[in-house]
């Protein structure tokens, strides 16, 4: 039971620490917007790169600092049975909400084994940033925190 309470605390402590290199690297505030969303959102989003957890389509991150974020994301991946961590970073929402176009990424890139996946989205122009949760993710770590 132990084991189990520290692994669960050990996952959602490197969720929040590639959060955290997210937020220092690009020194933006997050904006929360507590509008309530809706699960059918079908919008189109940038396809996910060949490095799949670090999408920087804003180019924010030099490569030595993605090179680190994959890194640890696949440590996570291997070690916790396909528990994935994406940051991404796009320009603009293009007039979306957050909510609605993080969810969209999040399908469309299927994050996580069985849903348990994190996707960390920030947009520049915009100057806000999501964190989507997997369904089963939520269990431990809740897209509103």
């Amino acid at each position: 039971m132990k084991n189990l309470v520290f692994d669960r605390l050990i996952k959602i402590s490197v969720a929040f620490f590639c959060l955290a290199i997210l937020i220092s690297v690009t020194n933006l505030i997050p904006a929360y917007n507590a509008e309530s969303s809706n699960n059918s959102y079908k919008i189109a989003v940038e396809e996910q790169t060949d490095d799949f957890y670090v999408n920087d389509f804003a180019n924010l991150f030099s490569d030595k600092e993605k090179q680190v974020m994959m890194e640890r994301a696949v440590e996570l991946a291997e070690e916790f049975d396909g528990i994935q961590v994406v940051a991404t970073t796009i320009n603009s929402l293009n007039g979306y909400d957050i909510e609605q176009y993080a969810y969209s990424m999040y399908e469309q890139y299927q994050i996580g084994n069985e849903s348990m996946g994190i996707l960390i989205l920030l947009s520049v122009e915009d100057r806000n940033i999501r964190i989507e949760t997997g369904k089963t993710m939520q269990v431990y770590i809740t897209d509103i925190i």
